[in-house]
């Protein structure tokens, strides 16, 4: 289809689709600008561009390349804003855009995405988890510490297992990180 028409909106988003679901990166990202580029607010084109550009800012972290992969975390979150304009309580464009901030040290931003992604889901756990992960990430322990008092579900195994979360997280940082902090 997209060899006679290639601007074909659905033909777009599903080559682009398809290609982020088997690892062909450029190609999903060439087809899901091209579609954005056509129509900016086709449903879930900025989310499956933001998805694109999440994974390539993964690959440049497990590279080594940090700079360059924060960059690509803050075009990944700027995607996923915009899908967040065309439907604001799109779930998972409000977790991923929080956690794309988190990664590209945008900690502000991140919080502000965070607490948007609690009240867009009240009952859930996660993204409290997420938040506390966030803060701990950063070193700021006594706010980590705090946010798992607001999470919805208490019970004991919920929040032994949001507890242990955050834990990873400072014990991923290392014993010095933990000191400091």
């Amino acid at each position: 289809v997209l060899q006679s028409q290639p601007t074909n909106l659905e033909a777009l988003y599903i080559a682009g689709t398809s290609e982020r679901q088997n690892g062909l990166l450029a190609e999903a990202k060439g087809h899901l600008k091209t579609l954005v580029e056509t129509s900016p607010l086709f449903p879930l084109a900025h989310f499956q561009l933001g998805y694109v550009l999440f994974l390539e800012a993964e690959g440049l972290t497990r590279a080594g390349q940090v700079e360059p992969a924060k960059a690509k975390y803050i075009e990944a979150a700027a995607e996923f804003g915009k899908e967040l304009q065309r439907n604001p309580t799109h779930a998972p464009s409000l977790s991923s855009r929080a956690i794309a901030l988190s990664r590209a040290g945008q900690i502000d931003e991140s919080v502000q995405a965070h607490e948007a992604w609690i009240v867009a889901a009240p009952q859930k756990n996660d993204p409290v988890v997420s938040l506390a992960a966030m803060y701990a990430g950063a070193g700021r322990s006594s706010e980590a510490m705090g946010a798992l008092d607001r999470l919805p579900d208490k019970g004991p195994k919920a929040a032994f297992e949001a507890t242990i979360a955050v834990a990873n997280v400072f014990a991923t940082a290392g014993p010095a990180d933990a000191v400091a902090r």
